[in-house]
């Protein structure tokens, strides 16, 4: 596994009790979305796995100054990536509604989708927060690695193609994908409101950068109000040799570092296939600090 860190002994130990999903009703849709009492009383009873990875456990290397290729630490780390059955029985059908939507080239695989895959068995990840659904390919990651886990979506959801790629991911994984269509200044700020006073957190969160400076840092700090305080993890999906969307992002996550509110873990990069061909693309890992 690739979380890379210096002082182990930070940490708390990962003691992972689950915490039962967030229910709520769409404002801006006629959708709505609720998480069933049975089922978090069936999760509930389930004792969680022995927490086999820990940050202590992980390889480690310095996150500044040197830069990594996602692939090559993966090499490095002793990690030799493979695909699980969940993967294999869902792939087929997430294809399948790609290509409806004419996106097929978003089912192409890469060291984002390891990364994500890697990070949902985290032994303290049961919920994630994230922004940025369009066709749900991170969410896809999120989602097969582990039946525990489930994922809350924010995203504006303005293309044709996310409504139906949403109604996509709740139907086949039921009760564990809850979309949130809307501004997400206003969206992921109400949520956190709502879950002020109950035991909701967010253990993983991932942070869209192809947003304007003043959404990001808004998203970054709603999302820091409602994460887990004993142990959580924060991706951006940007890079230094990213464009300037990933420039923008990373000048707000060092603002946060420099404020004490965020820790630095690694940061890599790699070439994932676009539209127009290859790009550079790469991943900023670290944790809020309370």
């Amino acid at each position: 596994m690739l979380i890379l860190i210096q002082k182990p002994e930070l940490l708390v130990p990962f003691i992972s009790p689950f915490r039962g999903h967030a229910s709520t009703q769409q404002t801006n849709s006629e959708r709505a979305i609720t998480a069933p009492s049975e089922l978090q009383d069936a999760i509930a009873q389930v004792e969680p796995p022995p927490p086999t990875k820990t940050m202590a456990t992980m390889i480690d290397l310095p996150f500044l100054p040197k830069d990594y290729d996602c692939e090559e630490m993966l090499h490095k780390s002793g990690r030799n990536f493979s695909y699980n059955d969940m993967f294999w029985d869902h792939a087929d059908a997430y294809k399948s509604a790609l290509s409806v939507n004419g996106l097929v080239q978003h089912a192409t695989t890469d060291e984002k989708a390891w990364l994500i895959q890697e990070m949902s068995l985290l032994p303290f990840v049961r919920t994630v927060c994230e922004t940025g659904f369009d066709a749900g390919r991170n969410t896809f990651n999120w989602l097969v690695r582990s039946e525990m886990l489930a994922v809350y979506s924010f995203d504006e959801a303005s293309k044709n193609y996310s409504a139906e790629m949403a109604d996509f991911m709740m139907i086949e994984f039921t009760d564990r994908f809850y979309l949130y269509p809307g501004d997400t200044t206003q969206t992921i700020l109400e949520f956190a409101k709502q879950h002020q006073n109950d035991t909701f957190q967010c253990d993983a969160i991932f942070i869209d950068a192809v947003k304007d400076t003043e959404t990001i840092k808004s998203n970054m700090e709603d999302f820091r109000s409602i994460a887990n305080r004993k142990q959580n993890i924060v991706v951006v999906d940007a890079h230094p040799n990213g464009g300037s969307a990933h420039k923008r992002a990373l000048g707000i996550w060092q603002a946060f570092v420099q404020e004490g509110k965020l820790r630095n873990y690694f940061r890599c990069d790699f070439e994932r296939l676009v539209d127009s061909g290859f790009q550079k693309g790469g991943l900023t890992v670290g944790s809020f600090s309370f």
